[in-house]
C-alpha cells in the first residue's frame, strides 16, 4: 500500500484528494465526505471488504 504521508509530500493535499475521489468513482464507493482525508485513503486502500458500496435506490 501506498505511503499517505509519502504520497501528500509527492503530490501536495489537492492531488492526493483528486487521486482519493477518482478512485471512490471507480471503485464504486460512496466516500464519506466528513472523514478526513487520511481515512479515506486508508479506506481505499485497505480490503475492498472495508470499503461501503454504493446501492442504487
Amino acid at each position: 500500500m501506498p505511503d499517505f504521508d509519502e504520497f501528500i509530500m509527492r503530490h501536495g493535499e489537492f492531488g492526493v484528494q483528486a487521486i482519493v475521489e477518482r478512485l471512490e468513482r471507480v471503485e464504486g464507493v460512496c466516500g464519506e465526505k466528513l472523514l478526513p482525508l487520511e481515512q479515506r485513503w486508508n479506506a481505499l486502500m485497505s480490503d475492498k471488504d472495508a470499503s461501503t458500496d454504493c446501492v442504487a435506490a
